[in-house]
């Protein structure tokens, strides 16, 4: 099959998909609103649930000819209520117990069905749905698919759960050496498995290679299952959907022993959340490989912050649920032994992950990173492939490269390599992807010698009022109206006001720094959203909004025109671009900006030019800009050759960046910082 027609399939796959699970929570809809309000809400909810997840389920294990009965026969099954059979706390797995019957049958019995519900169930309605459908057709993890839908947008934001695209899932596993006839005793870890996305790419890559070294398929199916792939999660629900995949994927008859239990593993001996099935289950450096997309900043209880604090090394610099699993995935692998996690790009450089990222660097040799931005519909989660190997020697690990590739169309594309010693000496050990080769060359250039903003400056963050539709006026309305910069209003070197006023009341206002940093004879005017640094100079005292903030430099021998012109050039935009890759221009990296210094005779003929430029427009304007931008580069002895470099890559990295003109980025739950970091 050629490239188009793959691709062509896998969209009409989804187009597909997406209907049939529109089917099935249209009909959920129409049985919740048959049956009314219910006393115990939730209980019934979970059964409404379990009804769609087994039917999606039932059907396509008739698709795969894993059950030996029509179609009738099989949809009566689903009046089958659970039957009840003693189970002991100590049964981690609790369907390996009851071997006579079939692996299917034990599953179904894990979804629990309240009678009263099924009975007024429309399963004539829900068998004509589920026969319009041809259900493997679509990915695998359908019933995965399924249950996000099923589940609540607030539920899955508190739990921090998102469905992880399948190139996604792909990509990680093949930067693992998955093989289990070079290593029989392989032992692979989903310490979040959720509905078994991870493992099911694993288990395709393990049953490929040992049928293709000659095992028989059947046997290869249980063998993955009972010894090499694992997984953990504290949603019951997700579990059996995990086993159910999983089982989908050969004809079986006798239950399987399954490595899939619910537990929490961040749950450790060595701290007050002790828990003894965990220990038996995950005992340090037993597994070769954890792989997964680990839950980000879902919501933990102030007793199990304080029990992590004080448990984690990583949670030292912040509380992320995703750091936790990363410091525990590298104590359950063993020396040698692999990661590869799905993680928040934020990872990569924002303060909160400091301590993990130190940790990381002090175990494991990384073996790449790759940013892949917005997978996630609805929600602000650029998102980063971290894969990396267990190095208990700190040699190898400064001598490590790391391979940094970047996501496109759907895929991995290399970019180059870093060296991982180079982590260990950049702000916060950020884990900087950008500094291969000749960037890094000169991002040390560009940084050599200069001063910076650190201690030399006040900042102050623009107002918030709460109300801008009330509160902030569109002209001047009376004399306790004042001017007001709006981010839009703030332009490279100049300020194109637009006229808006406010009153500054510090008790009306929801922020407000002091009105001595607004009055300041000369401030610097900046925009806060957008990967294009937009400085402007005020002198005339006035007011911004939270889009734009300010700053008042107090370094010596700088003029303020002159530091204007640093911050609009190409050079300290190269660097910052390359050193913080962010959306919002954060005070901290203002503050470890380069910039230097020059004779007061050239800072006085360049702060002419800047104030020159008030008088030009258009083309004149731009000419005198690319003017300046010459004369920066001048002063930080960047090469011709490097200025064209670094003017390429700047056209590549920001392309028609919008800034503050753009749509501020949604609310995002997984620690981004916050303005004044």
């Amino acid at each position: 099959m050629s490239p188009r027609a793959v691709r062509s399939r896998r969209q009409a796959a989804r187009q597909w998909q997406k209907a049939f699970i529109d089917a099935m929570l249209d009909y959920r809809q129409r049985l919740t609103d048959k049956l009314g309000a219910a006393a115990d809400e939730p209980a019934r909810a979970r059964t409404l649930t379990a009804l769609v997840l087994k039917a999606g389920f039932l059907k396509l294990a008739h698709e795969k000819r894993l059950l030996n009965v029509d179609s009738a026969a099989l949809f009566a099954d689903l009046m089958k209520l659970k039957r009840r059979r003693p189970k002991t706390a100590a049964q981690l797995d609790l369907f390996a117990a009851d071997r006579s019957r079939t692996a299917i049958d034990n599953l179904l019995e894990d979804l629990e069905l309240d009678s009263a519900v099924v009975a007024k169930a429309s399963l004539g309605e829900l068998y004509a749905t589920l026969m319009g459908f041809r259900l493997d057709f679509f990915e695998r993890d359908l019933l995965g698919a399924l249950y996000q839908a099923l589940a609540s947008e607030g539920g899955r934001k508190r739990r921090g759960q998102y469905y992880t695209p399948p190139a996604i899932v792909n990509a990680i596993l093949d930067a693992l050496p998955l093989d289990p006839v070079a290593d029989p005793e392989l032992t692979i870890l989903d310490p979040a498995c959720g509905s078994g996305q991870f493992l099911l790419g694993a288990y395709a890559r393990l049953k490929a290679r040992l049928t293709a070294a000659g095992m028989p398929p059947a046997e290869a199916h249980r063998r993955i299952l009972e010894r090499h792939v694992n997984g953990y999660d504290l949603d019951s629900f997700a579990l059996t959907l995990a086993k159910m995949n999983l089982v989908l994927e050969e004809r079986v008859g006798e239950p399987i022993a399954f490595r899939i239990h619910g537990v929490n593993p961040l749950k450790r001996a060595d701290h007050l959340l002790f828990c003894e099935a965990v220990e038996r289950a995950a005992p340090p450096g037993r597994f070769d490989i954890v792989i997964g997309n680990p839950p980000w900043g879902s919501e933990l209880s102030a007793s199990e912050k304080a029990e992590f604090r004080r448990a984690y090394v990583s949670a030292q610099s912040g509380v992320n649920p995703f750091t936790l699993f990363i410091e525990r995935a590298l104590e359950l692998v063993r020396p040698g032994g692999s990661i590869g996690l799905l993680v928040p790009e934020a990872y990569l450089n924002i303060r909160a992950h400091r301590a993990s990222r130190r940790l990381l660097l002090d175990r494991a040799a990384i073996v790449k990173l790759v940013p892949c931005g917005e997978l996630f519909d609805g929600v602000f989660a650029p998102a980063a492939i971290l894969v990396a190997r267990v190095e208990p020697d700190a040699a190898a690990r400064r001598a490590n490269r790391v391979q940094v590739a970047v996501w496109s169309g759907g895929e991995s594309a290399a970019r180059g390599d870093v060296p991982q010693a180079a982590f260990e000496d950049t702000p916060e050990n950020i884990f900087n992807v950008h500094l291969e080769g000749d960037v890094r060359r000169l991002l040390s250039q560009i940084a050599h010698g200069a001063a910076t903003l650190k201690d030399r400056a006040k900042f102050g963050l623009g107002l918030v009022t709460g109300d801008n539709e009330r509160l902030v006026a569109p002209r001047k309305l009376g004399t306790q109206w004042e001017p007001l910069i709006v981010g839009r209003d703030v332009e490279r070197f100049r300020i194109n006001f637009s006229g808006r006023h406010v009153v500054y009341d510090r008790e009306a206002l929801q922020q407000a720094c002091p009105r001595e940093i607004f009055d300041a004879p000369e401030k610097l005017v900046y925009r806060f959203i957008g990967k294009r640094l937009v400085f402007a100079r005020d002198d005339r005292g006035r007011f911004t909004l939270n889009n734009a903030n300010v700053l008042v430099p107090q370094l010596p021998g700088f003029r303020a025109r002159y530091l204007l012109a640093l911050l609009n050039s190409s050079v300290v935009q190269f660097y910052y671009t390359y050193s913080f890759f962010t959306v919002k221009v954060l005070r901290g990296n203002i503050e470890r900006l380069p910039l230097r210094w020059t004779s007061e005779a050239r800072q006085t003929a360049i702060d002419a030019q800047v104030a020159a430029l008030d008088a030009l427009d258009g083309d004149a304007f731009g000419r005198a800009v690319a003017a300046l931008d010459e004369d920066v580069f001048d002063i930080y002895g960047v090469a011709p050759a490097d200025r064209a470099f670094i003017r390429a890559r700047l056209a590549a990295e920001l392309g028609e960046d919008e800034g503050e003109d753009a749509a501020p980025p949604l609310a995002s739950p997984f620690g981004q910082a916050d303005a004044g970091a």
